[in-house]
């Protein structure tokens, strides 16, 4: 394990592969052994964005059918301070991005919010970044049936 990175227990396997991945994959892009369009390609799936102020990049935050617990948006909140602006911003795709945040703390940062559940995975890129419902789905007693299980299962 890369032992400059602090890395929960808790994180799924699959996402600490990708976060080592991605780790390993900034520092060869650094010493210039990876392409400029190569990671590219590679960062955008995991939900990093340039942005035209240089050396800081857009995390986009990808939030299954718009949902967030209170546990999870403090977490959010707590890693924009820590690594970002300290802005959130909203999207129309219901997920949250955050500005101004260094590549080389991307790692990291992902693997902060995977210790609550929230994912950077395919959150930009060619692949569907998120399936959007109502933020009343579930909760609204009027509403025919709650389509949140089904926007999970997709999302899942």
């Amino acid at each position: 394990m890369n032992s400059s990175l602090e890395i929960s227990e808790d994180i799924d396997k699959k996402a600490l592969h990708d976060i080592l991945e991605l780790d390993q994959k900034i520092k060869l892009f650094k010493k210039g052994e990876i392409n400029d369009e190569s990671f590219r390609a590679f960062r955008l799936a995991r939900g990093i964005y340039g942005q035209r102020q240089d050396g800081v990049n857009m995390i986009r935050i990808k939030l299954p059918f718009g949902r967030v617990t209170p546990e999870q948006f403090e977490r959010i909140a707590d890693i924009s301070e820590a690594y970002g602006s300290g802005n959130l911003h909203a999207t129309t795709r219901q997920d949250i991005q955050l500005h101004y945040v260094h590549l080389s703390s991307a790692p990291q940062l992902w693997a902060k919010l995977e210790e609550k559940g929230i994912t950077l995975r395919e959150a930009c890129g060619n692949t569907i970044r998120n399936l959007t419902a109502s933020p009343y789905a579930g909760i609204d007693p009027e509403e025919l049936f709650d389509v949140s299980p089904y926007a999970n299962a997709v999302f899942n």
